[in-house]
């Protein structure tokens, strides 16, 4: 399967307001042309963004 079809299918399920699934996909697309520490590196970029934005404060209850 293709990244193009795997991005259409999980933003076709997930919807706009879930990220995470969205992010994954780009994130495993972006990593599969790099070495370990580079795939790591992009694996912690796109966590950070997803784990530091103003709804999860809010869900975890931080301001």
């Amino acid at each position: 399967m293709s990244f193009t079809m795997a991005k259409g299918m999980v933003a076709q399920v997930a919807g706009p307001h879930y990220p995470a699934p969205m992010t994954a996909v780009v994130s495993i697309e972006e990593a599969a042309r790099q070495d370990r520490n580079g795939a790591l590196q992009v694996e912690n970029k796109h966590f950070v963004k997803l784990a530091k934005n103003q709804v999860t404060q809010r869900w975890l209850g931080s301001s």
